[in-house]
């Protein structure tokens, strides 16, 4: 939709100022989050100009079912699933609640780089060489916890662990 909105001519403010939209809403529209509505992909895309098989293709990716996770085999993971960390990434940066249980150890989305440094040298499984990566791509999947469509927290499994009710909402 940026594209589309580029090749009209128009910058995202001067296109937000026109359909009298906030700058978060043009961002909603131009990235296809949550919050999006057929109307406004129609209106956006009218807007600009797109042919109309281009709005009909965009009308058809709004109505699409959101099965609200991907699947991808073991095997496709590539190395020692970092490819898989990226498709947890995308399934995390959606979601609107994330409930996990772990009984030896924290749950990623709460682990400081320390901790998960530790927790990947411990369990050996992976090469040396792969933690660093692994470390960061883990500590960015945080970022979740923080922008806009956050999910809400769940923590059964750390007041269970902790012994009290409060654990996990600080």
């Amino acid at each position: 939709m940026r594209r589309i909105r580029e090749r009209g001519g128009f910058s995202a403010k001067d296109l937000a100022d026109l359909l009298a939209w906030s700058a978060s809403r043009m961002s909603r529209v131009e990235s296809g989050r949550r919050g999006t509505t057929v109307i406004d992909v129609v209106t956006h895309a009218a807007t600009c100009g797109a042919l109309p098989e281009e709005r009909a293709r965009l009308v058809e990716l709004a109505t699409a079912t959101d099965d609200g996770y991907w699947l991808r085999p073991n095997s496709a993971a590539g190395s020692h699933g970092l490819l898989g960390l990226t498709s947890l990434a995308n399934q995390e940066s959606v979601a609107t609640a994330i409930t996990s249980f772990h009984l030896a150890a924290l749950p990623g989305l709460l682990q400081i780089e320390g901790y998960a440094r530790g927790l990947f040298e411990w369990a050996g499984a992976v090469p040396r060489d792969l933690i660093d990566e692994l470390v960061a791509r883990r500590l960015d999947r945080q970022k979740v916890l923080h922008g806009h469509w956050h999910p809400e927290p769940r923590s059964t499994g750390a007041r269970t662990r902790c012994g009290t009710s409060s654990a996990g909402h600080g």
